[in-house]
């Protein structure tokens, strides 16, 4: 793959693909070996121990870009100021860090107001057509997360808007189970909310930043608020907890330099230019014994 991974249909001529395509697609067929193990199909991995290349993890890594708390919200001020039609979907998958199939797939019988919860256990995806699976991308990725107040006045709202629409529109609204569709009823596409948010951040001023970073995104809110990597996993829907880790030590050095940079914006550093070194020793000492008396 690394050498002759990649051909042109055309004029026949091989090429490599990257060193990150080839990683993933050995992970995909790891992951796939180590369920034939566990199914009993084979007694071993035999990709277990195989290295696509002599780099290093840190030399592989893919930047992750994603809102901090104070980004996220000013980001949602302004999808609702623009009154865009994808806002709470948007919302919804900020908060709770969902994929772009699980959030589109979210059915008026997902939201468990009774027991305050809501279920992530149907997806919508588009491979040649568009397929709808009462099923997620992972076992780990149907789960259930709680409603707080708030969220559930969120989805009251949507819902209370579905029915407004449907009395306006009259005959011509698509009755459909789906939270979030257009005004006529009509669910959205995964290729619409994939360009049209593209159109939607490049306007905001994030050019490059993906639907997927908003999942990223919730990962980085859950961070500063002290969360556990395995709870993050958790919350996320991560079969692999080596994904998470991935992401929660990006994140960690990311907040880490933005907590020194808040450093220097708070502590004033002397300059010590134009002073001798005797004359520097010794105002350091002087500095200390007032520390030591105030102490």
């Amino acid at each position: 793959m690394l050498t002759s991974g990649k051909g042109n249909p055309r004029t026949g001529e091989t090429s490599g693909l990257s060193v990150r395509t080839v990683w993933e697609y050995k992970f995909i067929i790891n992951s796939a070996l180590n369920k034939a193990v566990a199914n009993e199909i084979i007694p071993s991995n035999p990709a277990l121990n195989i290295r696509v290349t002599n780099k290093t993890k840190k030399q592989l890594a893919r930047k992750i870009n994603f809102f901090t708390t104070e980004e996220a919200n000013d980001f949602l001020d302004y999808v609702y100021g623009e009154n865009d039609v994808l806002a709470d979907l948007i919302c919804a998958t900020l908060f709770f860090g969902l994929r772009r199939s699980e959030v589109i797939a979210i059915r008026i019988q997902s939201i468990d107001f009774q027991n305050h919860r809501l279920n992530i256990d149907h997806t919508i995806v588009k491979m040649l057509t568009l397929q709808e699976k009462d099923d997620t991308k992972t076992p780990d990725s149907n789960r259930s997360y709680p409603l707080t107040g708030e969220m559930e006045d969120f989805f009251r709202r949507v819902i209370e808007r579905k029915k407004e629409n449907a009395a306006y529109f009259g005959d011509t609204y698509q009755e459909n189970e789906y939270a979030f569709t257009w005004d006529d009823g009509r669910p959205f596409a995964p290729d619409f909310v994939y360009h049209h948010f593209t159109r939607l951040i490049k306007k905001y001023g994030r050019p490059g930043f993906t639907f997927h970073n908003l999942r990223h995104s919730t990962a980085s809110i859950l961070y500063e608020q002290g969360w556990h990597p395995k709870g993050i996993q958790e919350w996320l829907g991560h079969a692999d907890f080596y994904t998470t880790m991935n992401i929660y030590t990006h994140l960690d050095k990311c907040h880490r330099a933005e907590k020194a940079r808040a450093l220097d914006e708070i502590l004033h550093i002397p300059s010590m230019v134009g002073k001798s070194s005797a004359t520097a020793a010794d105002e350091t000492d002087h500095s200390a014994d007032k520390v030591a008396n105030n102490c």
